[in-house]
């Protein structure tokens, strides 16, 4: 008898999709655009809980907030469930119309790739399947507040709320 995977699991495979192709979903996302004003970098860093205070962007959150197992409603024999989890990604640029402009393709690449993603564990005994629900955009904050520093960084989040599903054989 093995043990269950539940959220640890889900938030690993989301975890490492993300890494694998990130890159190539934002170079899609620049070769579409054809605007090289607007950078788009790899994502530096990555976080599994929120209270992160110290961090390099542009840098992803993914945060599991909730596991509601099915299993009563449906009788069934194995894990079925729906996991609420929040992928974000905080980013900054100096101006605030490119970091507008930036958030809104970090948010189309990470739709790609989310959306509809079915994953499957290493030893074939969890399968998940990524929906987005809806996207949120943070307000701008500036690492100054004095107006006249013109050298102020603009930091703003993007954040995906997804719904997961969670079939798991144990």
């Amino acid at each position: 008898m093995s043990s269950v995977k539940l959220v640890e699991e889900v938030v690993d495979l989301l975890t490492a999709h993300i890494k694998t192709n990130i890159a190539s979903a934002l170079a899609d996302v620049r070769t579409d655009r054809a605007d090289a004003a607007v950078t788009t970098e790899i994502p530096k860093q990555y976080f599994i809980y929120t209270s992160a205070k110290t961090y390099r962007t542009p840098a992803v959150f993914i945060i599991a907030r909730r596991l509601d197992t099915r299993n009563d409603s449906k009788g069934a024999n194995f894990i079925d469930a729906l996991v609420d989890v929040g992928v974000s990604i905080v980013i900054e640029d100096r101006l605030a119309d490119l970091l507008t402009i930036k958030a809104w393709r970090y948010q189309a690449a990470l739709y790609k790739l989310l959306n509809q993603a079915a994953l499957t564990s290493s030893d074939g005994k969890l399968k998940i399947v990524s929906k987005i629900e809806s996207v949120d955009f943070g307000g701008e904050f500036s690492s100054t507040t004095d107006p006249t520093v013109p050298q102020g960084v603009f930091r703003k989040e993007v954040l995906l709320n997804l719904n997961v599903e969670h079939y798991e054989n144990y």
